[in-house]
């Protein structure tokens, strides 16, 4: 009887070890994960606002935040920015969307506008949305769309459709999108 219980403690104290030294392997680590490295940046560094809505990264690599007055892009190193100067319908932004032609919407407090670039296209027609634009997406067939506080709105072949109660929108305010993978028939 005395081997076994010899033995018996020899595996707990051999466990007890075992687990200590896993602790020491694994504590330093965790420790480790805990240090992450964060850069804090606002409108002295050129961020065109502190209020964040949106960021979206570009086929080029460069991320662009829809901030509280205006949208900037960051490459890593340095902010420009977009706003009513440069043909934005709206100082306000709110969202960020990238089309099939590496085209970027930035949806604002006052419609969207299409940024190519090089210029940016306000929309100003009666079909546009022309309220806040809370959220947008693009869907399977490339479609644009656009929620706002009087519906939503789709384009497609170079012009704005509005979806609203009497197409089946249980609201007129759409404040989020998520678009199916496979394309609809509207």
């Amino acid at each position: 009887m005395s081997g076994a219980r010899a033995t018996s403690r020899d595996g707990a104290g051999s466990r007890r070890a075992h687990r200590a030294l896993l602790a020491a392997f694994l504590l330093p680590a965790c420790l480790a994960a805990q240090r992450l490295p964060f850069n804090l940046y606002d409108a002295d560094d050129g961020l065109t606002g502190t209020q964040i809505w949106d960021l979206h990264q570009d086929r080029r690599g460069l991320l662009w935040i829809a901030g509280t007055w205006g949208f900037s892009s960051f490459d890593g190193a340095r902010f420009a920015s977009i706003s009513t100067r440069e043909g934005l319908p709206s100082p306000n932004a709110r969202t960020v969307l990238e089309d099939r032609d590496g085209n970027l919407w930035f949806g604002t407090n006052d419609g969207v506008g299409r940024f190519d670039g090089r210029t940016v296209t306000s929309f100003p027609g009666p079909e546009a949305p022309h309220q806040t634009v809370w959220a947008s997406e693009i869907d399977g067939a490339g479609r644009l769309w656009f929620g706002t506080e009087s519906g939503l709105y789709r384009w497609s072949r170079g012009e704005f459709r509005r979806f609203g109660a009497a197409d089946g929108l249980a609201s007129s305010y759409v404040y989020a999108l998520l678009a199916a993978s496979a394309p609809s028939p509207c």
